[in-house]
């Protein structure tokens, strides 16, 4: 007789989908063991060197991790956390010394676990351990993906199932090389181009988007899968010729703090398919961040109604500037 391997279901990557597969007992253990604290842009959470004696979890925000080194001479940024990624954990399973310093990027909300209560914690939610564990393989994954990417021997290539798009992206802004991202499908269609110089974001286009509006829709797509492949000294097509004039740090920035608030956005957009309309003459819009995608929304309705799909189609902004325009518009009587 034959017997067939049960399949173990996939652990949910991020700490709050981890914090859905835990029971009420469960989930009460880790509120009792934990406490949030709030912290201002531009403050050090932790130091590199320093003690490690405690656990924090990325509730809202954006963080650095900045490494030193030993002569403290020179540092270099290893990337950017956001909503549920952990920090701190890797000093305290092995009691070594903070690996870098994380700095918060923005006003950032943590959960944070004592080192007392982190080991409580484990008891009481073993699954815990096995999260940590399984993140921790992620993060040593990344690594060696990072050092294959970093090869110079090697085209800049793989599926986006092993590489994320933050490592993908930082690791062509570092390198300073110039050429073009590529990123297809499971069935090698194209979906979008991403030309880099020197190292930095210069044109792009994502499904129907140009320009910093299409990387920004790249980063919110949280379901994409598929592969990429970076052309060095590839030329960007003549119609992807929008320029993006924000640095890779501040492209990256803002797209990790869009990708965080998204999720809440994008739940405030009720219907979808309905054709919106103006009921007012005139647009008065305050907010100058999202001011752009306002005025045209607005004026692609002055001339038709449309719904918030067939804007996202027609219009070359991201989702979330889309969003927080409609919704503000729709608060504030201009359009229904």
């Amino acid at each position: 007789m034959t017997t067939t391997a049960p399949t173990r279901a996939p652990l949910r990557k991020d700490f709050f989908s981890f914090c859905t597969s835990l029971d009420l007992q469960q989930r009460k253990a880790l509120g009792q063991l934990s406490r949030v604290i709030h912290v201002a842009p531009n403050t050090l959470i932790y130091r590199q060197g320093e003690p490690s004696d405690s656990l924090y979890i990325i509730n809202r925000g954006v963080v650095e991790v900045i490494v030193q080194s030993h002569d403290r001479t020179r540092q270099q940024s290893l990337g950017y956390l956001s909503r549920g990624d952990c920090l701190g954990e890797v000093g305290l399973l092995t009691g070594m010394t903070r690996s870098a310093t994380v700095r918060t990027c923005e006003p950032c909300s943590l959960q944070y676990f004592s080192e007392e209560n982190f080991y409580k914690l484990i008891e009481q939610v073993p699954s815990f351990f096995h999260y940590l564990a399984v993140r921790l393989a992620e993060r040593l994954q990344k690594t060696s993906n990072l050092a294959y990417l970093n090869s110079n021997c090697l085209d800049l290539s793989g599926n986006l199932s092993n590489f994320d798009l933050v490592t993908i992206f930082q690791t062509i802004a570092q390198s300073s090389k110039t050429g073009e991202l590529r990123i297809s499908d499971d069935n090698a269609r194209e979906l979008g181009r991403f030309y880099f110089d020197a190292g930095a974001p210069t044109y792009s286009k994502f499904h129907n988007l140009h320009g910093v509006q299409g990387l920004w829709q790249l980063f919110l797509d949280e379901h994409l899968k598929g592969s990429f492949a970076f052309y060095i000294d590839a030329s960007p097509a003549e119609e992807d010729r929008i320029l993006i004039s924000q640095s890779s740090t501040e492209v990256l920035m803002n797209a990790l703090q869009m990708r965080d608030e998204y999720p809440a956005l994008r739940e405030q957009i009720k219907d979808f398919l309905t054709p919106l309309v103006t009921i007012v003459e005139t647009l008065t819009f305050e907010e100058e961040m999202y001011a752009e995608a306002a005025n045209a929304v607005f004026a692609f309705l002055k001339n038709q109604p449309a719904s918030v799909t067939e804007l996202t189609e027609k219009l070359n902004f991201c989702e979330f500037h889309l969003y927080a325009a409609i919704t503000n518009m729709i608060k504030n009587g201009q359009i229904r």
